[in-house]
């Protein structure tokens, strides 16, 4: 479907896309609000009615969310990502060691230490509030791999959430952040 549509014609749609998500901050809509959002867009001629001449009516909607709004979505949320300088001074901060890069892949960085003759490492993950289960995933799994490679390693993990500028409830906050704690994982949320 992506390809339905003439470059240019699909280029100009996203920009107006894009237009009117940050100037409706879309980035911070409930599920409500961000259907609503895409009901106007979807109505708009500039909009929906430009991508409806190259693909069937029922197919915009889908258009816009899949094709423009999510990928609108990902770019907003690499822009709250810490970099591996600002998530070392985040460990720092929580471990009151110095912890130096090693690796990275994707959404999870590993940082170590070494005292004496024993290896610290920091598995991080960083992912949305609502996507919490699949940073641990990710930080459960790194951090196995790195204890199945060394007897000697110690190993802690830090989940980094972004909200995406949404208000989260401090029922729910507190709810992950026990979550995580259960799991021996330590939080920091960023907007």
């Amino acid at each position: 479907m992506a390809n339905a549509l003439p470059k240019v014609v699909a280029t100009s749609v996203k920009a107006l896309v894009y237009a009117a998500a940050d100037a409706e901050k879309y980035y911070t809509m409930s599920r409500v609000d961000s259907g609503a959002f895409m009901d106007r867009l979807v109505k708009r001629e500039d909009i929906g009615g430009r991508i409806e001449a190259f693909i069937a009516k029922p197919e915009v909607r889908t258009y816009i969310k899949d094709g423009i709004l999510n990928a609108y979505s990902k770019a907003k949320s690499r822009l709250s990502k810490p970099d591996k300088n600002q998530i070392a001074q985040i460990i720092e901060n929580l471990s009151g060691e110095k912890y130096i890069f090693v690796e990275s892949n994707k959404d999870v960085q590993i940082f170590a230490r070494s005292e004496d003759d024993i290896k610290y490492y920091y598995v991080t993950g960083f992912g949305t509030f609502l996507k919490w289960e699949t940073v641990l995933r990710k930080l459960l799994l790194n951090s196995m791999n790195i204890e199945t490679r060394s007897n000697s390693a110690c190993v802690d993990r830090l989940a980094i959430l972004t909200t995406q500028g949404r208000a989260v409830p401090i029922p729910d906050k507190k709810i992950v952040e026990s979550a995580l704690l259960l799991a021996k994982t330590s939080t920091h949320i960023v907007s």
